[in-house]
């Protein structure tokens, strides 16, 4: 009986450790977060009320932070974020390949809705296709990898440019009529409130089109995801077609430390 007293208390223990090293883990976490958010210099008593638990643990959690550099402290003694989660945060940024991220949502846009999709990015004026999945249906709309189109005229362009500086905009129509820049102007100001561009035989006669755009960890809009649908199947599922592209797109996003563009 003594033995399996034993047994059982040893096991205890390792029960205890386990879940006590599991505590300290998320209030190691919590402590980075809470400071990330802060964006300031925060007390051990702040910092210890925020997190919840024993000052002492709190301040033994801190001090491992601190030695291994997530943390450091300013001549008050006040807490802030250090240098390695700013290292780390680098090497997970320069690990993000934009194509690879967005290539399985393109896969299953295509596989949800049967239509072409696209992955855009915007060049002097123009969108240039990156990347695509075509449609299995016998009637497409076709695009070509590396092909230009005018940003102005395609769903995907029009979601770029809803993002883009004033002067990048006045350089697109240089030479159009008040009418004409403040007609793209309006539709762009519909893009930003929408979060979603729609064309529908703009560029091409018989082609319609959706384009969300896709942030990345800046809060930068750096490329669009698109479906380029023939118009008599987009006026029947237009609906359906915008939210599962929005919905991708957001997912691209947030993989890339962004968020919806929404304004």
């Amino acid at each position: 009986m003594g033995i399996v007293m034993a047994e059982r208390s040893t096991q205890q223990a390792v029960e205890q450790d386990g879940q006590g090293g599991s505590a300290a883990l998320g209030r190691a976490l919590s402590i980075l977060e809470y400071l990330a958010d802060e964006q300031a210099p925060r007390g051990l008593t702040e910092i210890a009320e925020h997190v919840g638990g024993p000052k002492a643990t709190i301040h033994r959690i801190m001090s491992t932070l601190t030695a291994r550099g997530y943390l450091r402290q300013n001549s008050q003694s006040a807490y802030l974020l250090g240098i390695r989660c700013f290292e780390l945060g680098s090497k997970w940024q320069q690990g993000l390949d934009l194509r690879s991220v967005a290539a399985p949502h393109l896969i299953t846009l295509n596989q949800e809705t049967e239509e072409t999709a696209v992955l855009a990015v915007y060049e002097s004026g123009s969108v240039v296709y990156i990347d695509k999945v075509m449609s299995p249906q016998p009637v497409i709309a076709t695009t070509q990898l590396g092909h230009r189109s005018p940003a102005d005229r395609v769903a995907t362009g029009r979601a770029l440019l809803a993002y883009a500086p004033t002067e990048e905009l006045q350089s697109v129509l240089p030479d159009s009529s008040e009418s004409a820049s403040a007609d793209l102007g309006e539709m762009l100001h519909d893009v930003r409130a929408n979060g979603y561009a729609v064309t529908q035989g703009s560029y091409r006669p018989g082609v319609s089109g959706v384009g969300c755009p896709i942030r990345d960890y800046t809060g930068m809009v750096v490329a669009a995801l698109g479906l380029t649908v023939p118009s008599d199947r987009f006026s029947q599922r237009k609906e359906v077609l915008v939210a599962t592209t929005l919905e991708h797109a957001k997912a691209i996003s947030a993989e890339l430390g962004g968020y919806p563009a929404f304004n």
